[in-house]
């Protein structure tokens, strides 16, 4: 989480919102689950008036890499301070369902944390299917993303080792290699992983 220099007014106004804030209502079936529950439109329908009453506002920004959909989720007061959380998922597929289904799902999710809405569990057999099914094999990772990988961890080593770059710098490349590690393995992209490891181990 980052927050601005100061969110004293963001915190009272968010308190004052808390008291308005009603849960959202169960409007959504769930054929998979034979469940109702609240979907994003109406956790935002719910929100953003009460939210706007108080001087806030919320900014969601979703990315997709090597697999993982991550997103950045910003609560932004009037006065210009600022919260800031973000939340990662491996998608189910690499399509436009399957990615946008997993962006639905964390936004929904981190819209509710940010704002202290209470919601269950509902759409993420979409984003990650029911533990009774059977192991799916692995994603099938794109040769244009283990390029890309591969280019980002030649920089990052080059810059651990260069001699001019400075002790901050080789650092900040090692924890971005540690990183983009972290999410290779999620997929299972152990030809990048295999590739730089011991190379990164020794330094």
């Amino acid at each position: 989480m980052k927050i601005s220099n100061e969110i004293n007014e963001l915190g009272t106004a968010l308190a004052c919102a808390n008291e308005e804030l009603s849960n959202p209502k169960k409007t959504s079936i769930n054929p998979f689950f034979k469940s109702k529950y609240a979907d994003l439109s109406e956790c935002v329908n719910v929100s953003r008036p009460v939210l706007a009453k108080n001087g806030l506002s919320i900014a969601q920004m979703p990315s997709y890499d090597l697999g993982i959909v991550t997103v950045e989720t910003m609560l932004i007061h009037s006065s210009g301070q600022w919260i800031m959380s973000q939340i990662s998922a491996p998608a189910d597929k690499s399509t436009a369902q399957g990615i946008g289904s997993a962006i639905t799902y964390l936004r929904r999710y981190s819209l509710a944390a940010m704002i202290s809405l209470a919601q269950e569990d509902d759409d993420g057999q979409e984003a990650t299917k029911s533990s009774n099914k059977a192991p799916k094999e692995s994603p099938v990772v794109p040769k244009a993303q283990i390029n890309k990988a591969c280019k980002e961890l030649d920089l990052y080593y080059a810059i651990m080792v260069s001699e001019t770059a400075s002790d901050e710098k080789k650092v900040e490349a090692k924890i971005k290699a540690k990183m983009l590690f972290e999410r290779a393995k999620k997929v299972e992209l152990i030809q990048v992983c295999d590739k730089y490891l011991s190379l990164f181990n020794r330094n």
